[in-house]
């Protein structure tokens, strides 16, 4: 029996992106965040989740408790074995194009284009190139669990536009405040949704045709582009954008160049749109306030940075937005730390938000997936000041909108493509071919650390912490002599603050080639340009004095332990760790300072939590030191 067409769609669509993304399966373990996450996965001895969705900390940065879930079954389903969390990675992001394939298949239902369209959507989104970083980086699974959720919620709103039953709303908002528990980002749905029924509303229910431009339409776009964009370059001043831009709204909407137009409905929409954006930041402000009791300075930080000039931050805003466009369909080259884009982007985002002000005043279902789209990229524009994540700009912020914009290109379409069919066919063919290549190439660097950090230090050669990272991965394969010479570069990079990681990752190399001394020189000169604030260098010196003190004959292996002793006590100084001074009275012990290691037990049994594993070890410790 023949499978119906549907099914069989979506069996391709499985496997293409399987396919595509075999090889991340076996990728390594990424040195970008991975490494860390899955050592600190490995030490948790027992799931809290009440701990994991109520933390009530003093401070937080990002409140995404959802993925720290996924991330705790990892660990006690199969021992967070790398393998399987980057299949994890793949089948979600499968998920997350079969959600594609439904939600298209259920916009267009009604129309032509409902038979191939919604596989090529699918097809597109599951193989496009900026959704590698996502799929390829355990890291990344934030993106692909938010975006279950918000499609899911975009399905929704889309079942609502086909029979306008208020109730299908509900289960909406709800998937999509889930999804916000795996990345805030999903709260930018609810001004997207508003778009998208704004813009669909009537289109599904008449059967017109969206994303057609009229001559007079197109003429009065191109001069208010043009004016707008010359006085942006005149001035270089963008409050002037945002005037024109408001000016070309009011002219977009007071219906003098359309017959019948409603004058009033741009702007209730307008007001509608502005709503839903407030309430998106009062639920995110709320959400954090119930995990944490403040922020982290970064986003302090960021905040003033935007509120000290208004006018600066729309032009870093429009130009980020502007490049995540351009990315959409011309990602290539691609790269995974992007800090700085070029300053026209700004001039091309002054140009972009008079085209979407036209768009909100032309109500149809192109423009309520285009600005749908433009929605779901804002929550990421503050990171383009570079004090809050570690790059300013990223391809993964464009995930979730690339679902609204590569549905977009099905209201563009003609109703029956008759000469064009061949033509259409043959092109998108083409088109999914190539971004299946770029994946599988983009695949395989994300799957080897040397590979992807050789090629940020390729893209962003000035980027000091790309050095370290390709450092790092180099010494992992034992080529120490390319990895001396980007400890060279990074050392030659300006840095504000002192950063020990390069000189740390230097005295391993140097242990491993038997270079002790210099290793310790190394070390005592990192102590002395931290001033002794650095708990890694602390943690190092501990590390390699009590390397020396065993191999030492006894009248040497006194000196290397009071040296041991020593920084131990400087390292419980800088971070009132319990664990330290619990090392700390041990070492006090061994020595033969007995009163000083009982007065650390003493002070540590008031430190310890009840349940801590070290608290019974101490107090029998004590007990045996304390009889006569």
């Amino acid at each position: 029996m023949a499978l119906p067409k549907p099914l069989y769609q979506a069996l391709l669509i499985c496997g293409a992106v399987l396919a595509v993304y075999y090889f991340a399966v076996f990728g390594e373990v990424s040195l970008l965040d991975d490494v860390s996450m899955i050592n600190c996965l490995l030490n948790v001895q027992d799931a809290n989740l009440k701990e994991l969705f109520f933390p009530h900390h003093a401070g937080g940065g990002y409140y995404r408790p959802l993925i720290g879930a996924t991330f705790l079954f990892d660990r006690f389903a199969w021992f967070a074995q790398p393998e399987m969390m980057h299949l994890e990675n793949i089948l979600l992001h499968l998920l997350n194009a079969l959600l594609v394939f439904a939600v298209a298949r259920l916009l267009y239902a009604d129309s032509p284009r409902s038979s191939l369209f919604p596989l090529v959507a699918a097809l597109l989104f599951g193989l496009h190139p900026l959704a590698t970083e996502s799929v390829c980086w355990i890291s990344g699974r934030t993106d692909l669990l938010a975006g279950v959720f918000v499609l899911t919620a975009f399905w929704f709103v889309v079942k609502y536009l086909r029979e306008g039953r208020w109730l299908f709303l509900l289960p909406a908002f709800l998937f999509m405040g889930v999804g916000a528990l795996a990345k805030e980002t999903a709260l930018a749905f609810i001004p997207a949704a508003f778009l998208v029924i704004w813009g669909g509303r009537e289109e599904m229910r008449v059967g017109t045709e969206g994303g057609r431009m009229e001559s007079r339409d197109a003429v009065i776009l191109t001069c208010c582009v043009t004016v707008t964009t010359a006085v942006a370059v005149s001035f270089a001043n963008f409050w002037w954008v945002a005037f024109l831009s408001l000016i070309s709204f009011g002219l977009f909407n007071s219906g003098l160049f359309r017959e019948g137009e409603n004058s009033h409905r741009g702007v209730r929409f307008a007001a509608i749109l502005g709503s839903s954006g407030l309430l998106c930041v009062a639920l995110s402000w709320c959400i954090r306030r119930s995990a944490f009791t403040s922020d982290l300075s970064k986003i302090s930080q960021t905040v003033t940075l935007m509120k000290n000039d208004l006018g600066y931050t729309l032009q870093v805003f429009l130009g980020a937005e502007a490049f995540y466009f351009k990315k959409f369909f011309l990602p290539l080259s691609l790269d995974a730390a992007i800090r700085e884009i070029d300053p026209l982007y700004s001039l091309a985002g002054a140009s972009l938000l008079v085209f979407c002000l036209y768009l909100l005043a032309r109500p149809n279902l192109f423009s309520g997936l285009l600005l749908g789209g433009f929605c779901m990229i804002i929550p990421a524009l503050p990171l383009a000041f570079g004090t809050i994540a570690w790059t300013a700009y990223a391809e993964r912020y464009v995930y979730l909108a690339l679902p609204f914009w590569l549905l977009v290109l099905g209201s563009l379409l003609p109703s029956e493509a008759k000469g064009t069919k061949t033509i259409l066919v043959w092109g998108t063919t083409l088109v999914v071919l190539a971004a299946a290549g770029a994946t599988f190439q983009r695949t395989l660097v994300w799957g080897n650390n040397i590979k992807l950090f050789a090629d940020m230090v390729d893209t962003s050669p000035e980027f000091k912490t790309a050095h370290g990272l390709y450092m790092q991965a180099l010494i992992q394969k034992k080529r120490y002599k390319e990895a001396e010479e980007q400890y060279r570069i990074a050392q030659g990079l300006y840095s504000l603050d002192y950063e020990e990681q390069y000189d740390l990752f230097m005295a391993s190399i140097m242990q491993e080639q038997g270079r002790r001394q210099e290793v310790e020189q190394l070390y005592l000169t990192a102590l002395e340009k931290s001033r002794g604030q650095k708990p890694a260098v602390l943690n190092a010196l501990i590390g390699f004095y009590e390397g020396k003190a065993s191999e030492a004959q006894p009248a040497e292996r006194d000196r290397y332990q009071r040296l041991v002793l020593e920084y131990t006590r400087k390292l419980y100084e800088l971070e009132k760790d319990p664990h330290t001074l619990y090392r700390l009275a041990k070492l006090n012990l061994r020595i033969g300072e007995r009163a000083a290691g009982i007065k650390s037990l003493q002070e540590l049994l008031l430190k310890l939590p009840a349940n801590d594993p070290a608290r019974a070890n101490a107090e029998k410790l004590l007990r045996r030191e304390m009889k006569p």
